[in-house]
């Protein structure tokens, strides 16, 4: 048990000093990859039918994603 763990540990370091990079630029890639949907025809595609009003206001949306990610973060941190 102790050579696998100093093995994995090994490996974890070796991953995290070799990839660190390009986790970093996936993330900016997502990132500018969401603006530019944003800003193209895409941006204002309406789920649902031509004439159906949200169930939701913005305000009411931002709401329950906050609350969600407070959620999962007390989740997280307090288990």
């Amino acid at each position: 048990a102790d050579v696998a763990s100093k093995e994995l540990t090994s490996w974890m370091k070796w991953i995290t000093y070799t990839c660190t990079w390009m986790y970093i630029g996936t993330q900016d890639v997502w990132a500018i990859f969401i603006v530019v949907l944003y800003f193209s025809k895409y941006g204002k595609m309406k789920l649902g039918k031509p004439d159906d009003k949200p169930d939701f206001s913005d305000a009411t949306y931002f709401t329950m994603l906050f609350a969600a990610g407070i959620g999962v973060g007390l989740f997280y941190f307090g288990v």
